[in-house]
């Protein structure tokens, strides 16, 4: 077993506890410390990464606890608070870790023990075991029990609070000029919201914004409600987003009273299916990416002008597609056309020209024909499509029908 140790008085302490469970599912907590273990996940990453790591996290929360290691709780606890690597030369007042890791306590005979020159816990443990209940009482045999049995210890179930929020509030209130102090408070809130996520399993799908304003003015919160297309399990990506539309709302209706502080709160997350990061694939990325661009795209320009073409059963080219905000697993369909027409155009050939009623093109080259038909149970069609490559640098999908030859979409 090796057990970490942070140790600082904070109200954050739940909230760090709750992050530390993407080392381990073994975290403790009190009121003054956080406990996990970290030996039964040394596959996954060493002790020198999760130490690198709870930095960043601490770091997130401004915090600078002091950290130990050691093969128990208790210890572990006795060597973040005195400092030292051996546990036997504690002071003689660390027994009292031992005695209640969980709820801290003075160790009463320490006075008593020091002032017969027993001034460490070696010192202590050369004491013949059968005059310790005489001289010291029961809590002196007590002790040296707990502190035999250290790795022995029960911990208490640690729970996740209920609701997922964070807070972060600058030294004072401030009368904003421009966003940059926003975003890096924002990006802060961001860092922690998503090291819980991921400690849960989760990814994000919405949330609100709180500005707190100066509480001398009549109101004192303004919202921003933000909900995602598709989940989010990258900070980066949600940054970028937030940033386009915090400026946007800021620049039609600006921030004038001072702001004391930011917070967000999640109401809605999605399942994150955990695996292993593939090394030769870059398939979790390009869905973040797109993920976060679809995002984007709707926020500047509206929530039906983005989104994904599902494939769907049907052999008709113009209804073999839906819009969609699922990324589906993949399917395999030919190669199609980006840009393609909610109608055919009626198309009429000239020579080496193709013409439309406001266009025309020269033709280059033509290939197909690749035959699509059937659906006789809906509308019986056959059609021969061809790519046609044109001297203007467009891409023509063009098909014939009954002798007639149509526009169907345009390759980019």
């Amino acid at each position: 077993m090796q057990v970490v140790c942070v140790l600082q008085q904070s109200p954050l302490l739940p909230l760090l506890a709750e992050s530390c469970l993407v080392f381990s599912p073994q975290v403790a907590l009190s009121p003054e410390a956080v406990f996990f273990e970290i030996a039964a996940s040394q596959k996954l990453f060493t002790r020198e990464a999760c130490l690198s790591r709870l930095q960043e996290i601490l770091k997130s929360y401004s915090l600078a606890p002091k950290v130990a290691v050691a093969s128990d709780l208790p210890t572990a606890l006795a060597l973040a608070r005195y400092g030292g690597k051996d546990p036997s030369l504690l002071p003689i007042e660390a027994l009292a870790d031992y005695l209640q890791p969980f709820a801290p306590v003075e160790f009463s005979p320490a006075p008593i023990l020091r002032k017969l020159g027993i001034k460490t816990i070696h010192d202590f443990l050369q004491l013949p075991r059968a005059e310790l209940s005489s001289r010291f009482g029961k809590e002196g045999l007590f002790a040296l029990y707990r502190f035999q049995e250290a790795g022995n210890l029960a911990w208490p179930r640690f729970h996740s609070p209920e609701i997922l929020e964070e807070r972060a509030d600058f030294d004072c209130a401030a009368q904003i000029e421009n966003l940059t102090p926003v975003f890096f408070l924002l990006k802060t809130l961001v860092d922690r919201i998503f090291c819980r996520l991921f400690a849960r399993k989760k990814k994000l799908v919405a949330f609100v914004i709180t500005f707190h304003l100066n509480k001398f003015t009549f109101k004192r919160t303004r919202h921003t409600e933000v909900t995602l297309p598709l989940p989010h399990s990258d900070p980066k990506h949600l940054l970028a987003l937030l940033q386009e539309k915090i400026a946007k709302e800021f620049a039609i209706n600006p921030l004038r009273e001072a702001l004391e502080g930011i917070s967000l709160l999640v109401k809605e997350t999605a399942p994150f299916l955990d695996s292993q990061k593939e090394f030769f694939s870059k398939a979790e990325e390009e869905k973040e990416g797109l993920a976060s661009v679809l995002s984007r795209l709707r926020e500047k320009l509206g929530d039906e002008a983005a989104f994904l073409a599902s494939p769907q059963p049907r052999l008709l080219p113009e209804a073999s597609w839906k819009r969609s905000l699922d990324q589906g697993t993949g399917v395999q369909v030919p190669y199609r056309p980006l840009r393609l027409l909610a109608a055919p155009l009626p198309l009429l050939r000239r020579g080496t020209r193709l013409q439309t009623t406001q266009e025309e093109w020269q033709i280059l080259s033509f290939f197909g024909p690749e035959k699509i038909c059937g659906e006789w149970w809906l509308e019986p069609f056959a059609r021969d499509y061809f790519r046609v490559d044109t001297a203007e640098g467009i891409g023509l999908w063009i098909f014939q029908s009954s002798g007639k030859l149509f526009l169907h979409g345009f390759y980019d």
